[in-house]
C-alpha cells in the first residue's frame, strides 16, 4: 500500500486549499497512501504563496509536468465536475492542461465518488471540499494539525493582543469580493446589528478583503469596529468591473500569507457574521481556539523534555525507580497539597530532601486573557535619559524595592545586547533593558501581550506556546536571558498552570537553550535555605540552584545584589556587606532576599560576553 499515491490538487483561494489539504492528510492516514501535493503557483487571482512559507508541516510536492507524466499507470481521477473545479476548466481558463490529457484515459468521477479502498496506483483529487469517505472529524482535527510558520503564528498571537481579542470577542468576515454581492454593504451591516449589540457599544473584529466594504462597515460602526492596520485589501485591475475573471485582479506572495493570517485571527474570536458559503469562513470556524491550545509537541520540544527527564533522574537518590517523572501533565491549579499525587510530592521535594511546606494563594489567577500594556506611558518613560530618570517614578510600575538597584549593577551586561525576557506581567524590565541601550528585547510571557499603541523601541512580544512552539529558532540566539520572579511559581499552580514537579527547572534548561556559548542566563528567585512554599513558590538555597546548574548544563557563576546605597538601608545588618549563597542560607525557613542568580557556559567569563 505504501507504493500507492494520492495527490492533492490545491488551486483557488487559501480557503479552497485547506480543505481538501486537511481531507487528503486524514485520507492518507487511513488508508496509507503517500500524499504528494500540487500547489498552484501561476493562477493570478489564487494563491501565488509556497506552501512551505506558509506550514511547517512537511508535504512532498508534485508537477505538473510529473502529472503529465502518470500517463499509462492506473489512476483514478475525482474533481467537482462542474463550474467550480473541473479539468475542462483548467485547460480552457488557466491554460493547464494535464488533468485534461488524463481525463483522457481516465473518466474523471465527481469527487466525492472516492472510496477508502480505491484499487488504483495513484488518486488525483481536484476539489475543493471535504471527502465524504473519510469523517469529517478527521479531516477537521487534520486542518487543526497545520502547524502555520512560527512568524505567521507570533503575528496572529501579537495582533490578537494588540487588538484586545478574546475567544469570546463577536467577529464578521465581510467578503463582497467572494460572491459579487451587490448589496454587500448593506446586508452585512443588517446582519450584524441583528447578531452584535452594537448600539449598545459592543464592539467586534472585522475581517474583509473589500477596502470599500470596510470603509462603510467603519462609517457605520465607528466606536464598534476593530480591525488590522496593515491588511492587504485586493483592487480590481484597470478595466475590470468584477470578481470573477481569472485575471480580475492579482496577489501577490504576501497576499497568501496575509490570508492565512486572517484565518488564524477569525479563529481568535467567535465568528458570528460571515457569508454561508464562505470556505474562507467554516475553516477558521472549525480551527476556532487552536492556537489558544497547548503547543504541539514539536521535534525540538519532545528532545528538550527527553533530554530533561534525563537529567532530572541523576538529581534524586532512586531516580526513577519511586515514581516516572511525567511534565504538563498535570491538572491545572490551583490546588491544596493534599490533592497533589505522590509522585509530585516526589520529584518536587527532590526524593524527600527538601523542605514542602504549605503556603496557599487559591485567588492569584486573574483568568485575563491578555496582559494590557500602556504604550504610550511606555515611550514616554523610555525616551528619559537613564541618568536623568525621576527614580520616584519607578516603584509605580515595579513592585520589588531593590529591583532598580540590581538592575543598575546588570547595565552592563545589557548595553548592546540582545535580551531575552522570560516572565513579565508589566513592562519594568523591558524599560530598565530600553533604558540600558539594549540591541533588541524579546519577551516571552504565558498571555498574550495587547499594547495600546506600539513601543518605540526594539521590542517584540510572543506566548509561551510559541516560544516553545519553534525552540530551534531561539536556540542559542540571545546574549542575556532574564527571568525576575517568575519560573520559582512554574508548576505549582498558582496562576492556574499545570501542578508539575520541577517545572521550574525544565522552564530554566529551555531558557538555558536560547542562550549563546558565551551569554549568561539570569534568575532572579527567592533565595535562602532549600524549600517548596506550596503553592506561593519555591526558595532556592544549594540544593536547587545546584539542580538549575545541572539540568541546564550551565555553572553558577555569581549573584546580582543591590548596590551599596540600597545595602545600606538593608534591614538585616549583617547582610549589608553582600549577599552570597552560605548567607542567604542562615536565613530563618521560609524568609528570603531575591538576588538575581546567574549562570553561565563552563568557560564563561565577562571577557567572552562583552566580545560575544
Amino acid at each position: 500500500m505504501s507504493d500507492k499515491l494520492f495527490i492533492a490538487y490545491c488551486t483557488s483561494g487559501m480557503g479552497n486549499r485547506l480543505r481538501p489539504l486537511a481531507a487528503a492528510i486524514a485520507y492518507c492516514e487511513l488508508t496509507g497512501r503517500k500524499l504528494r501535493v500540487y500547489w498552484d503557483s501561476i493562477t493570478p487571482n489564487g494563491c501565488l504563496t509556497p506552501l512551505e512559507r506558509l506550514f511547517d508541516n512537511s508535504f512532498e510536492r508534485i508537477s505538473l509536468d510529473e502529472i503529465e507524466a502518470l500517463q499509462g499507470r492506473s489512476v483514478g481521477l475525482f474533481t467537482e465536475k462542474g463550474p467550480g473545479h473541473g479539468v475542462v476548466r483548467e485547460a480552457e481558463l488557466f491554460g493547464r492542461d494535464q488533468l485534461l490529457k488524463l481525463a483522457r484515459h481516465s473518466d474523471p468521477q465527481h469527487s466525492q465518488a472516492l472510496q477508502i479502498d480505491d484499487p488504483r496506483d495513484v488518486v488525483i483529487v481536484y476539489d475543493n471540499d471535504y471527502l465524504a469517505c473519510v469523517p469529517r472529524e478527521r479531516s477537521i482535527a487534520a486542518l487543526r494539525r497545520l502547524q502555520p510558520k512560527a512568524d505567521i503564528r507570533s503575528k496572529v498571537l501579537a495582533l490578537a493582543a494588540e487588538l484586545g481579542l478574546a475567544l469570546t470577542t463577536k467577529g464578521v468576515h465581510a467578503r463582497g469580493t467572494d460572491f459579487n454581492m451587490k448589496d454587500a454593504l448593506a446586508q452585512y451591516s443588517t446582519v450584524i446589528r441583528e447578531r452584535i449589540a452594537v448600539d449598545a457599544g459592543e464592539k467586534f473584529w472585522l475581517s474583509t478583503e473589500d477596502e470599500q466594504l470596510e470603509h462603510g462597515l467603519r462609517e457605520l460602526f465607528p466606536a464598534q469596529l476593530i480591525s488590522r492596520h496593515d491588511r492587504l485589501h485586493l483592487q480590481l485591475n484597470e478595466g475590470k468591473q468584477v470578481w470573477g475573471d481569472p485575471d480580475s485582479y492579482t496577489v501577490s506572495a504576501d497576499h497568501g500569507v496575509d490570508a492565512l493570517v486572517d484565518i488564524y485571527l477569525l479563529s481568535c474570536i467567535s465568528l458570528v457574521v460571515y457569508h454561508p458559503a464562505s470556505t474562507f469562513a467554516e475553516i477558521s470556524r472549525q480551527l476556532h481556539g487552536v492556537l489558544q491550545e497547548p503547543a504541539a509537541m514539536t521535534p525540538a520540544f519532545e528532545r528538550a523534555r527527553s533530554e530533561f527527564i534525563e537529567r532530572a533522574k541523576q538529581l534524586v537518590p532512586r531516580g526513577d525507580a519511586v515514581h516516572p517523572l511525567e511534565i504538563e501533565t498535570g491538572a491545572h491549579g490551583p490546588k491544596v497539597p493534599e490533592e497533589t499525587s505522590s509522585a509530585f510530592m516526589y520529584w518536587e521535594t527532590l526524593g524527600y530532601r527538601i523542605p514542602f511546606m504549605e503556603r496557599l494563594f487559591m485567588n492569584s489567577f486573574s483568568g485575563q486573557p491578555v496582559l494590557n500594556w500602556d504604550g504610550a506611558v511606555f515611550n514616554q518613560l523610555a525616551a528619559i535619559p537613564y541618568e536623568q530618570f525621576p527614580r520616584d517614578l519607578f516603584p509605580r510600575i515595579c513592585p520589588y524595592p531593590e529591583a532598580w538597584s540590581q538592575m543598575a549593577v546588570m547595565r552592563g551586561y545589557i548595553t548592546g545586547k540582545k535580551v531575552l525576557v522570560i516572565g513579565s506581567e508589566t513592562f519594568w524590565v523591558e524599560l530598565l533593558c530600553t533604558l540600558a541601550g539594549a540591541a533588541e528585547v524579546t519577551t516571552v510571557e504565558y498571555r498574550p501581550i495587547h499594547w495600546s499603541e506600539p513601543p518605540t523601541s526594539n521590542l517584540k512580544t510572543l506566548t509561551w506556546d510559541a516560544f516553545i512552539g519553534d525552540l530551534d529558532a531561539h536556540t542559542e540566539r540571545y546574549d542575556l536571558i532574564l527571568s525576575y520572579s517568575s519560573i520559582e511559581h512554574s508548576g505549582l499552580g498558582r496562576y492556574g498552570d499545570r501542578i508539575t514537579p520541577l517545572g521550574d527547572l525544565f522552564t530554566f534548561m529551555l531558557m538555558a537553550k536560547a542562550m549563546k556559548p558565551t551569554g549568561m542566563c539570569t534568575a532572579a528567585v527567592p533565595t535562602g535555605q532549600d524549600l517548596t512554599h506550596f503553592n506561593a513558590h519555591r526558595i532556592y538555597g544549594e540544593q536547587r540552584v545546584r539542580a538549575l546548574a545541572h539540568v541546564s548544563g550551565l555553572k553558577y557563576v555569581g549573584i546580582v545584589y543591590p548596590d551599596a546605597a540600597y545595602l545600606a538601608t538593608d534591614p538585616v545588618e549583617y547582610l549589608r556587606a553582600g549577599w552570597n549563597l552560605p548567607a542567604l542560607a542562615q536565613l530563618p525557613l521560609g524568609t528570603y532576599r531575591q538576588p538575581i542568580l546567574c549562570f553561565g557556559g563552563q568557560d564563561f567569563s565577562a571577557e567572552q560576553y562583552a566580545q560575544g
